[in-house]
């Protein structure tokens, strides 16, 4: 994450509520399956050093036959599904990969059994 911020300067999410409605990103798996997308933008997006306007889902569109684009990615799964993150500009790319993290974490952790949930001294 801190490398894309590197390369190309990143600004905060302008999309949250949108994204944080999404029904896509409801269900824990698809947040899950973002992330590992974002995570694939994110290290190509240093080396490829793309244009930070440009959105989401025409990047993932121009790497079609790729590691991005192949069938077993989420890619098209994730940017097909929810409109909201494809047209997230890679300006953006950090603050919606913390997003989904949050929104992982908010699934996740009321789950967690009991003996998990002490609090810290």
């Amino acid at each position: 994450n801190r490398r894309v911020s590197e390369q190309m300067s990143q600004e905060s999410i302008t999309n949250v509520r949108a994204l944080r409605q999404d029904p896509f990103l409801q269900e824990p798996k698809n947040c899950i399956e973002a992330l590992a997308l974002l995570e694939i933008v994110l290290y190509t997006a240093t080396k490829s050093m793309p244009a930070p306007d440009e959105r989401l889902s025409s990047y993932c569109d121009a790497f079609k036959g790729t590691v991005i684009g192949s069938v077993e990615c989420a890619r098209s799964h994730v940017v097909g599904k929810c409109k909201a993150i494809g047209d997230v500009p890679l300006k953006q790319l950090r603050s919606l990969y913390e997003l989904i993290e949050d929104l992982v974490a908010d699934a996740v952790l009321p789950t967690l059994p009991s003996q998990f949930c002490v609090p810290l001294p």
